[in-house]
């Protein structure tokens, strides 16, 4: 419901720029180094494609893995199987939360719109840009500013970057299901594949255009500490099972 509700404030703040970029004669944000070189190496020709992709995987594939991955663990390790389902669903909704309050205060423009709407996308790399009319149609022709109110009436998703809600969640679970596996003393190497998933799901986001590297890493982070916490502040387990093999398997994850 909150997660739902807050898609209403989305249009009545105006975009920001974060504390380590810049805002040019024009308004327009300047691209730290780092994400503008992620950004001009990791983006596809087609990144259509790669949001397909990613929104596959985040939303389907990782999650469904997750779960199947925690009921496993459960029944094996002779534990509550839908309890540990739930332990790490809640790590998921967790990271999302955190994830979505980040961008309604931040409010940080996504590449595909901010290199839209000043007309920086880069013809040369085959990649196509809608740019809406009231961007570009002006008194003083195409190629003047486009104003705030157009800006402002970009679609709302536009201005929600920062940060990666698809990796935290993402993260959220690999990292959850790593602390499941560890109190039921179960070893699959399933569970590293679904850190590599996540970590595929963040290029994906670069690669289509949604993110910027920084973003990524943020969500990754955030992810990861959510998904390690969260079960064992929610559902604590004897001193005597947290270690071991759990704290390999995290850093197993975070190799990946």
């Amino acid at each position: 419901m909150v997660w739902s509700g807050s898609h209403v404030f989305r249009k009545k703040i105006p975009a920001k720029t974060l504390f380590w970029s810049e805002r040019d004669e024009h308004g327009v944000e300047r691209v730290n180094r780092l994400d503008r070189t992620a950004r001009e190496r990791l983006l596809w020709k087609d990144p259509m494609r790669a949001r397909f992709y990613s929104n596959l995987l985040a939303n389907f594939l990782v999650p469904m893995g997750a779960a199947g991955l925690a009921l496993s663990a459960g029944i094996r390790g002779g534990g509550g199987p839908m309890a540990d389902v739930l332990a790490v669903n809640e790590a998921m909704v967790y990271a999302g939360m955190m994830s979505q309050a980040t961008k309604l205060l931040i409010r940080r423009q996504r590449p595909f719109a901010r290199y839209a709407s000043s007309g920086l996308a880069d013809p040369s790399a085959g990649i196509e840009h809608h740019i809406p009319d009231e961007l570009t149609a002006a008194p003083d022709g195409p190629a003047a500013r486009p104003s705030k109110d157009a800006l402002r009436n970009q679609a709302d998703d536009d201005d929600f970057s920062f940060f990666s809600g698809h990796t935290s969640t993402t993260a959220a679970f690999a990292f959850a299901v790593s602390q499941i596996a560890t109190r039921r003393r179960v070893r699959t190497p399933l569970v590293f594949l679904l850190g590599i998933a996540s970590g595929l799901t963040g290029y994906l986001r670069i690669a289509s255009d949604r993110h910027y590297m920084s973003d990524v890493l943020v969500g990754a982070m955030v992810g990861a500490v959510v998904g390690t916490y969260a079960p064992r502040v929610l559902h604590p387990v004897p001193k005597e099972d947290r270690w071991g093999y759990g704290f390999l398997t995290d850093l197993g994850l975070l190799a990946s």
